[in-house]
């Protein structure tokens, strides 16, 4: 091997390992998002459709471009995913609250590592 073809194995190898700590990375926010949503829902009783709040309420908004802090907000994401599988479910009135039971169903809290 010459020279030029080391150095873009190299280069090769080097952009792989970055890709893959990259999805680490979003995997990792991503669950930290989830368990977020999980405890801003249960720390504000949003567990029943009486006692559901609106997402504005208890910190679940989706921010601005001027609010962040740079970084990327995982928490709208996990909460639509969340709403997707009927764990969050939403009222008329367009407040959301937990099922815990479709969350317990699901499997779901101890992949992402939740506790109650």
């Amino acid at each position: 091997m010459n020279q030029q073809t080391t150095i873009l194995l190299l280069v090769i190898l080097v952009m792989i390992v970055l890709l893959a700590l990259a999805f680490m990375a979003s995997q990792y926010l991503i669950k930290r998002a989830m368990r977020s949503v999980l405890k801003a829902l249960r720390t504000n009783n949003a567990l029943t459709a009486e006692t559901a709040q609106f997402a504005d309420d208890i910190g679940l908004k989706k921010k601005g471009l001027l609010q962040g802090s740079g970084m990327r907000d995982y928490k709208p994401t996990a909460l639509q995913y969340f709403m997707k599988e009927n764990i969050v479910r939403v009222t008329d009135e367009g407040k959301i609250y937990l099922s815990e039971e479709t969350l317990l169903q699901s499997g779901m809290e101890p992949k992402i590592g939740s506790k109650k």
